[in-house]
C-alpha cells in the first residue's frame, strides 16, 4: 500500500509525544501507522522515548542508559503537554506494541545503538506478532547492516537527514547517492526528512529500482497531498487526523 499515513512518535500534536496516550490516540484518529524512537536503558529494557535523557519530556534528567526502567517508569512523561495527560508513563516497547491493531505498522527508530537494535530485535521476535507489522529504522548505516543479519524478515528504511547542507545542489547529490547505497545494502527503502529536493523525480527514480521512500515530518496538507500524488510510500506527521481527513481520495 502506498501514501500511508504514520503517525510521529503517536500523535504527538495533540498527546505528549512517545507515550501509551499518544499512540493510543493515533489508533483512535485512524493513522495507518505509528512512528516511536527507542533507547536502552541500564538493564537491558527497551525503552520508548526520543532523546538520550527524560528532562524534556519528564523535566527530571535521567540518562537511559543509566537508569534501571523501574526508575525511569516512575518519572510522569505527560505532564508537560497539559494536566489531562498527567500522570503518563515512559512505556517500554512491549508496551506500544500490545497497542498495535490488525493490519496497522509500528516503524521503530533505533536511537541507541547497535546493543539497543540487538535488544529490540529480540522483542520483536518474542512479541508473537506478525513481522511484517515492523518496520526498523536508524540513521547509522552500521547499526543498519547489522540489522539486516539480524532480522531479514522485517522491513528495514535507512534513516537519512539533510540539514547540515547548505545548498539545494549538495541536497540533491546527496539524495542520488542515498539511493545507491541503499539499493547496494539491499534495504528496502529510504527515510528522509521533508525537504524540497524531495520531490517525483526522485521517487520515480527510487521506484525503478524498487526502493521505498518515506519522508518526515509532513504537518502540511499541499505538500502530503504532492508527496502521496507522486507515489511516496508514506508520510509522516505529528496530525495524522488531520492530514488524513483533508487528503483528497
Amino acid at each position: 500500500m502506498k501514501g500511508i499515513i504514520v503517525a510521529h512518535r503517536g500523535s504527538s500534536f495533540e498527546a505528549p509525544e512517545n507515550t501509551l496516550a499518544s499512540v493510543n490516540l493515533a489508533w483512535v484518529k485512524d493513522a495507518d501507522a505509528v512512528e516511536v524512537d527507542v533507547h536502552l536503558s541500564l538493564d537491558n529494557r527497551v525503552v520508548v522515548i526520543h532523546d538520550p535523557d527524560t528532562k524534556r519530556t519528564t523535566g527530571v534528567r535521567k540518562e537511559i542508559k543509566s537508569t534501571n526502567y523501574a526508575d525511569l517508569k516512575l518519572l510522569d512523561a505527560g505532564i508537560w503537554k497539559g494536566s489531562e495527560w498527567q500522570g503518563e508513563k515512559i512505556p517500554l516497547l512491549q508496551e506500544v506494541i500490545d497497542t498495535l491493531p490488525p493490519g496497522k505498522k509500528l516503524f521503530v527508530e533505533i536511537k541507541g545503538g547497535l546493543k539497543c537494535m540487538e535488544q529490540t530485535v529480540k522483542v520483536l521476535e518474542e512479541s508473537e506478532r506478525d513481522l511484517k507489522q515492523f518496520i526498523l529504522m536508524d540513521f547509522d548505516l552500521e547499526v543498519m547492516k547489522e540489522a539486516k543479519k539480524k532480522i531479514p524478515r522485517a522491513k528495514l528504511l535507512w534513516l537519512y537527514e539533510f540539514s547540515f547542507l547548505n545548498s539545494h545542489e549538495k541536497n540533491a547529490i546527496e539524495l542520488h547517492n542515498i539511493i545507491d547505497i541503499a539499493v547496494t545494502e539491499g534495504f528496502n527503502g529510504i527515510n528522509v526528512e521533508n525537504i524540497l529536493q524531495l520531490n517525483s523525480e526522485f521517487i520515480r527514480k527510487a521506484a525503478e529500482v524498487n526502493l521505498e521512500v518515506y519522508c518526515w515530518t509532513v504537518d502540511n496538507v499541499e505538500r502530503a497531498q504532492y508527496l502521496i500524488d507522486s507515489g511516496i510510500y508514506g508520510v509522516t506527521t505529528n496530525r495524522p487526523d488531520y492530514i488524513k481527513l483533508n487528503l483528497l481520495q
